[in-house]
């Protein structure tokens, strides 16, 4: 599982940061085997990465009045937040996928 550092959003490459770490813990994902029973370390480091969506969600959202003249880096928010909701609710699938089995 990637390991995900601490978000604070002061420029555009901070967002273009957050994005490339939306898209490494994606890849992430796809590399667990479809409704795996997890591990607890497993287990608790997608908790802890459901703990930085929501971090990073906060971040992003607190992050839009920052680039109000800058469409371009309030489009790449945009996308950030739309792939931290998909990505989300992967995570939870394969939790909750993980629980029924046990």
């Amino acid at each position: 599982m990637k390991s995900l550092g601490d978000i604070n959003i002061e420029t555009a490459a901070n967002v273009d940061e957050v994005l490339d770490n939306i898209r490494g813990l994606d890849d992430c994902l796809k590399a667990l085997p479809k409704g795996c029973l997890l591990e607890g370390w497993q287990e608790t480091r997608l908790e802890a990465n459901l703990r930085w969506i929501s971090e990073s969600r906060e971040e992003l959202n607190s992050a839009k009045g920052k680039f109000e003249g800058d469409s371009k880096t309030k489009k790449k928010i945009k996308r950030a937040l739309k792939e931290l909701g998909r990505v989300e609710s992967k995570i939870q699938d394969i939790i909750d996928r993980s629980d029924r089995q046990k």
